[in-house]
């Protein structure tokens, strides 16, 4: 099981501030199944110097891994990337795909929490002639004011390579659950993500986002999700290695 959004590098944004918090939250995402995660601390281009941001956080991964290394029960494999918060020409950024997954042109998009505009969408359009880009915790935008965008861009992603990542709280108890795991159905959703920022308020919680897709949807229906996921992650991979 991968889990697509985990803010578990410590030190740099509001995720985890320790190697200990870290630990714990590794230790909980094994038991749960977990056996690769994308890291995904906050780069913000209006607040974040880019270098600066590169530096923290392969330092925060190297720690990480470090300890991953030495310990005899999580063998989970950390993929250091960002969650980049949408900015206006991010398109044209040479830099960009310094914030994508490493070794692949997967770029993990946050959108503005505020109303949208058409540019955005044009913006998103423009990314997808480059990166594979995911849309982190689509519901969280899912207002009324964005309805029109939100329908815009689920039809893109038939057409484009973008997806959709949806957080497990969201689909395992939230008010929208109904709605999400029907996207989930229909193949308009595409990963699931714990964004587990601690061990207290926003702890790991990929098996309940798993379970709620499984009772709703079948074993046979999350097995499948799980390869193509597995199969995503590896292809990008794959095609980051040819270039």
């Amino acid at each position: 099981m991968i889990d697509f959004h985990c803010h578990v590098l410590m030190g740099i944004d509001d995720g985890s501030r320790n190697l200990e918090t870290s630990a714990s939250m590794l230790e909980a995402s094994k038991t749960q199944g977990v056996q690769q995660i994308v890291c995904t601390p906050h780069f913000d281009a209006a607040k974040d110097r880019m270098e600066e941001f590169l530096i923290n956080r392969d330092h925060a991964f190297q720690v990480l891994q470090k300890w991953i290394d030495a310990s005899d029960a999580v063998d989970i494999r950390l993929y250091p990337a960002a969650e980049v918060f949408f900015f206006r020409h991010m398109s044209e950024v040479k830099d960009l795909k310094k914030l994508t997954i490493r070794g692949t042109n997967v770029l993990l998009l946050e959108m503005p929490f505020d109303v949208w505009e058409d540019s955005y969408i044009s913006e998103i359009e423009d990314l997808c002639r480059e990166y594979r880009v995911v849309l982190v915790h689509l519901e969280r935008y899912m207002n009324f004011k964005n309805r029109k965008y939100i329908r815009k861009v689920i039809e893109m992603t038939h057409r484009l390579p973008l997806y959709v990542q949806i957080n497990c709280r969201s689909v395992a108890e939230g008010s929208m659950r109904k709605k999400l795991i029907k996207m989930f159905r229909n193949g308009e959703a595409h990963f699931l993500g714990s964004d587990s920022h601690n061990m207290t308020r926003r702890p790991p919680n990929m098996d309940s986002g798993m379970k709620a897709l499984e009772d709703s949807l079948g074993t046979a229906f999350v097995k499948q999700l799980k390869a193509q996921n597995r199969k995503f992650l590896q292809d990008a991979r794959d095609e980051g290695h040819d270039k």
